[in-house]
C-alpha cells in the first residue's frame, strides 16, 4: 500500500541510546506507505526551544518532550500542514504506564484487602518531581510557608483519589489508580500538547481522547489494559487489536513518548540559577549552588528550579524582559 499524501513525523536525538523511536517510525511509515520526516533534536535547539516557549507560554515547562512536540509541529507547519493527529489519551485510558502502574499494584498489595484512603498521596509520594520533604531543604523558609507546605496539593490529590476510588468498577482496585491517572495526566498533557503545537499554529487533534473511546475504555475488566509482571503487560487492548495489523516489534515495544536525554542537555540553561533574583527569592543558596553545579546529576531538581527561574525572570516583574536574555544564558 502506498499512502503518499499522509506524512508522519517523528522528534528525537540521535544520541546513543536514544535512536529507537526514529527506527521504529521509520519501519512503520515504510509498512503504511506514507512520507515520513523525522526531526532531530540536539543540545543548543534544546535550549534555545525551551527559554522561547517559557517566554512566549507564560508558564514554566511541565515536561522535556515538549521541545520535541514544538520541534514536530514547527516541521509540519514548514511543510504547508495545520493539522495534526496525535496519541494523547492512549496511556490514561488503557494502563500504558508500567512504572507508576506497577508501584500502584504494589501499593495495592500492601495493603492486604484494606480499603485505600492513602491513594492520592501515594501517587504524590511516588511520582513527584521533587518531594515535600526535599522542598523544604531547597526552597526558603518563608517561600515554603507561603506556598501552603503543600497543604492544598496534598488535599487535591487525597480529594481526587477518593472520589475516583468510589467510582470505579470493582473488578481490580488498579481501576481506581488508572482513573487517577486520567484525572491528572490527561487534561495536562493535552494542555502541553495544544501550547507546543499551537506555538506552531498548527491544530493537535486526539483520537484516543474521545468520550465513545473513554466509554469503552472504562468498560473493559482490569486483565484488559494491565497485568503485572515482568516486564508488565500494558495497553493490552490496544496491543491485542494492531497484532497481525502492524509490525511485531512495533506492537510489542515498550512505551516511549519523545524521549530526549534531557538531563544531560540541562548545564547551559542552569546559569540562570546563578542570575536570577526571582530563584534567590525562592531557593535557597546551597541549593542553588549545588544544582547549578550539577544539573545533569541533580535533573530532578535542576528542571524545576530552572523552569520557575527563567518564568519568573520574564513574567513575575524581575527584569529580565527579552528572549535575548534566555539566549546569554544557555551560551
Amino acid at each position: 500500500l502506498k499512502h503518499e499524501r499522509l506524512r508522519t513525523y517523528c522528534a528525537g536525538a540521535r544520541t546513543s541510546g536514544f535512536e529507537d523511536d526514529f527506527s521504529h517510525a521509520a519501519r512503520l511509515a515504510e509498512v503504511l506507505g506514507v512520507t515520513h520526516t523525522e526531526v532531530v533534536v540536539d543540545s543548543s535547539l534544546f535550549s534555545q526551544r525551551w527559554g522561547e516557549m517559557v517566554l512566549t507560554s507564560g508558564v514554566p515547562m511541565s515536561t522535556p518532550n515538549e521541545v520535541a512536540i514544538y520541534s514536530v509541529a514547527k516541521a509540519l507547519r514548514g511543510d504547508g500542514h495545520v493539522v495534526a493527529l496525535s496519541g494523547e489519551g492512549a496511556d490514561e485510558l488503557f494502563g500504558g504506564y508500567g512504572a507508576p502502574m506497577r508501584q500502584a499494584s504494589a501499593h495495592v498489595a500492601s495493603l492486604e484487602g484494606r480499603e485505600d484512603h492513602d491513594g492520592g498521596l501515594f501517587h504524590l509520594r511516588s511520582n513527584a518531581w521533587v518531594g515535600a520533604d526535599v522542598k523544604t531543604r531547597v526552597m526558603r523558609e518563608g517561600a515554603w510557608e507561603r506556598a501552603g507546605r503543600d497543604d492544598a496539593l496534598r488535599g487535591a490529590y487525597s480529594v481526587a483519589f477518593e472520589t475516583l476510588r468510589s467510582k470505579s468498577p470493582a473488578d481490580s482496585p488498579l481501576q481506581a489508580h488508572l482513573r487517577f491517572h486520567r484525572r491528572v495526566n490527561l487534561p495536562n498533557l493535552l494542555r502541553r500538547l495544544d501550547t507546543s503545537t499551537m506555538l506552531a499554529s498548527v491544530e493537535g487533534r486526539t483520537p484516543f481522547a474521545d468520550i465513545r473511546v473513554a466509554r469503552y475504555a472504562e468498560g473493559l475488566a482490569m486483565r484488559d489494559k494491565f497485568v503485572d509482571g515482568d516486564p508488565p503487560g500494558t495497553k493490552l487492548a490496544l496491543r491485542r487489536a494492531f497484532a497481525g495489523v502492524l509490525p511485531e516489534a512495533i506492537v510489542a515495544r515498550p512505551k516511549a513518548s519523545f524521549p530526549l536525554p534531557f538531563e544531560q542537555w540541562m548545564g547551559p540553561m542552569s546559569s540562570v540559577l546563578r542570575t536570577s533574583k526571582f530563584a534567590h527569592g525562592l531557593f535557597n543558596m546551597e541549593a542553588i549552588q549545588t544544582v547549578s553545579a550539577a544539573p545533569d546529576a541533580l535533573w530532578n531538581l535542576a528542571w524545576p528550579m530552572i523552569n520557575v527561574a527563567l518564568w519568573g525572570e520574564r513574567w513575575w516583574g524581575a527584569g529580565v524582559p527579552e528572549i535575548k536574555h534566555v539566549a546569554m544564558a544557555t551560551a
